[in-house]
């Protein structure tokens, strides 16, 4: 699509020529060239392989064509509230990043456009001139990641004894299962997300579990944990070559147990999954960085997001551009 037909599409248009990307279609390979150049995990749906695997519509990409320059906006449908939320600035596939501005003011000059979301690093080195403490943080978009190293030091003997870590070892079995699962381990994940959810129920996201349960590829493992004899966690990452990602992870560690040991051990089993996950990474990919997407809430004082908080080495923040913020801004002209 050219910048002028771009210039003038509607919400409609956006609808019907956005390519699903949750219909095994690709990105452009320099959109993923560039997702793999940042070093960092960025906004989840970016990655092609997990729109794939959970099978979200709502996610779509146009290419725009200015000169001989294509530049890739991505974007998710918010039917519901007729409304559009792109996620990261324009990439240009040949860097110009006088390009990158043009499509941006564009996108943030349409009405039904919520905002943009993008992380701080892509904000300083593209837009310098903009403050970021001027900016609506979105906490619920920032990923927390942990490496083998913090873990490892994190679980000191004191972090041991207080939450039971070793009268967990001795209970504890695990296993991974990389590509495709068998019918019987499908039905056992389904199980302890049901009892998870018993507590926490969250429809959309089950969905999106199911499919992933199906999905087969060399690039998924699934971690199943036990206690003694019974399931009692189950977590899913994705191998993005730099990094894991853990997109999905459920326990019963908010279930009733009479076994007072067993219910104190899975106070923390999360965590100890997490180092697992590190563990099996490092010796079978030598990659030892996971990501651990969102909270899934708007507030930093979020129960959850503060228990990601403190269990993660750090955290990559996301802010939200939305229409005003780059009136009189110049864009410094860099590679985007």
């Amino acid at each position: 699509m050219n910048i002028e037909d771009f210039r003038k599409l509607d919400l409609d248009g956006f609808y019907r020529y956005g390519i699903e990307v949750s219909k095994f279609n690709r990105f452009p390979d320099y959109y993923n060239e560039y997702l793999s150049g940042r070093g960092i995990c960025l906004y989840y749906t970016q990655y092609q392989e997990f729109l794939w695997a959970i099978k979200d519509s709502r996610f779509r990409y146009i290419e725009v064509e200015i000169g001989n320059d294509s530049v890739c906006v991505f974007f998710k449908c918010i039917f519901y509230a007729k409304r559009l939320k792109f996620y990261d600035l324009p990439v240009s596939k040949l860097g110009i990043m006088e390009n990158v501005e043009e499509v941006t003011r564009i996108i943030l000059n349409k009405d039904f456009v919520s905002s943009i979301v993008l992380d701080e690093d892509r904000i300083k080195n593209c837009i310098p001139e903009i403050s970021v403490d001027s900016l609506e943080r979105n906490y619920m978009s920032d990923n927390f990641y942990s490496d083998l190293e913090f873990v490892e030091n994190r679980m000191s003997s004191s972090f041991r004894s207080k939450y039971g870590i070793n009268k967990l070892k001795n209970h504890l079995t695990y296993r991974f299962v990389n590509g495709r699962l068998s019918d019987e381990d499908r039905d056992t994940a389904i199980d302890i997300y049901k009892e998870w959810a018993s507590k926490a129920a969250s429809p959309g996201e089950f969905r999106e579990f199911k499919n992933m349960l199906r999905y087969v590829s060399d690039n998924v493992s699934f971690l199943f944990t036990y206690y003694d004899e019974d399931p009692i966690s189950i977590s899913i990452i994705l191998n993005c070559n730099k990094f894991f990602i853990e997109e999905f992870c459920y326990t019963k560690a908010r279930s009733d147990f009479d076994d007072r040991e067993k219910k104190k051990s899975l106070n923390k089993i999360v965590f100890y999954a997490k180092y697992l996950e590190l563990k099996y990474m490092k010796e079978n990919y030598g990659v030892d960085t996971i990501y651990v997407l969102g909270s899934g809430h708007v507030s930093k004082t979020h129960g959850l997001y503060l228990n990601k908080n403190e269990n993660n080495r750090g955290f990559v923040k996301y802010y939200e551009l939305k229409r005003g913020v780059l009136d009189n801004v110049d864009w410094r002209k860099t590679d985007s």
